[in-house]
């Protein structure tokens, strides 16, 4: 599955994001259901489109030389069949800007643009010195000990977006502390009065360091946290070896103008195309 996805992102993005470590760590959550969720196209024993719906999020790639066969169309029905069984009145994909083609696709099957994301990295040689206010700490993230309360800061700072699922403790640990490319010591935490109030999940690819997850608690903004966790995210992985930091956004969160503030720059951009399942 990951070399379909690897495939597609190469041909639309002349480069892959997704590797199996990530794949892996999707499908591994205690919430996921492979036999009830996902749906493969063959081609003999070839697999050559795939598609998922977890929670009301698609996703589905078909290999470009099997484009233009109305696989894509007949995976899009699938993903409004998982949708409406799981008790949701919409069903949302995002998919790349380079998908040109997407466009009439989503289009013609009546969705609507909501919202924009981005990746965006920056070179570590040019990044800021983290500095914090006083009464305030930095110190990398303690497996066992700060789990529990970066993911209740996490969670609790990511539903205020809208149209954001809540997830279980259970899913978060998977997707991150457990993660293959997690580091705990390049995952700063911010401590205030010995609570956490500001956290950085970061992963180590092979080929760049990577923001997973960063949130500070809503009494704790505005005052240079945010801005203290990536240059302290960007100086781990500087001193293992890495030239570039990534990381994705969108616009639900409003902190593009912080990534770019910092000198981080967009690389690639995409679109979250939504449909009502109420309309048929």
């Amino acid at each position: 599955m990951t070399t379909l996805l690897v495939a597609c992102e190469r041909f639309d993005d002349g480069v892959a994001e997704v590797e199996l470590s990530d794949v892996a760590a999707d499908w591994n959550r205690p919430s996921v259901d492979l036999d009830t969720m996902t749906a493969v196209v063959l081609d003999g024993s070839d697999v050559v489109a795939f598609a998922q719906v977890i929670a009301g999020r698609a996703e589905a790639a078909v290999l470009p030389n099997h484009r233009g066969r109305g696989i894509g169309s007949a995976l899009m029905r699938f993903t409004w069949h998982v949708a409406r069984r799981d008790g949701r009145r919409a069903v949302g994909q995002t998919v790349s800007d380079g998908r040109t083609d997407a466009v009439d696709l989503f289009v013609g099957h009546r969705y609507t643009r909501r919202r924009t994301a981005w990746i965006l990295d920056i070179d570590v040689h040019d990044a800021p010195r983290p500095r914090l206010p006083d009464g305030y700490t930095l110190r990398g993230l303690v497996v066992g000990d700060d789990d529990r309360a970066a993911f209740d800061l996490i969670d609790t700072a990511f539903n205020e977006w809208p149209e954001h699922d809540s997830h279980t403790f259970a899913d978060w640990t998977v997707q991150t502390v457990a993660h293959e490319r997690f580091v705990a010591d390049a995952s700063p935490v911010v401590v205030h009065e010995g609570r956490l109030v500001g956290v950085a999940i970061n992963f180590d690819y092979p080929t760049e360091g990577w923001v997973h997850q960063l949130a500070v608690a809503r009494a704790h903004r505005n005052i240079g946290l945010g801005r203290a966790l990536l240059a302290a995210s960007f100086q781990h992985h500087r001193r293992g070896g890495h030239t570039t930091v990534g990381l994705s956004t969108d616009s639900r969160t409003g902190a593009l103008a912080l990534y770019e503030h910092v000198g981080m720059r967009v690389r690639r951009s995409y679109t979250h195309w939504s449909r009502q399942l109420d309309t048929d």
